[in-house]
């Protein structure tokens, strides 16, 4: 698809606004609790992508991530393995 394509394709918001649609409730944008419920239910279960090998390409490099309240860091060792913490 070239780029004119997807920019027709693209349609701003008040063009695609259907009066009467619903949103979810306020509670599930605030609610600790149910945070805390997507946290273990889709970030701790499962492999979640954080960069790339390549941002590693030299020893000593390292990157830093959080998902899901944990701090993650991740560095090419001497042999450039690459460990994560």
């Amino acid at each position: 698809m070239t780029q004119t394509k997807a920019a027709l394709m693209f349609r701003k918001t008040a063009e695609t606004f259907q009066a009467g649609a619903k949103t979810l409730p306020q509670r599930y944008f605030v609610s600790p609790d149910i945070l805390a419920e997507e946290l273990e239910k889709i970030f701790r279960g499962q492999w979640v992508l954080v960069g790339h090998q390549s941002q590693l390409g030299d020893a000593g490099d390292y990157f830093i991530a959080e998902v899901a309240g944990e701090s993650l860091i991740f560095v090419s060792d001497q042999r450039s393995t690459i460990r994560g913490f």
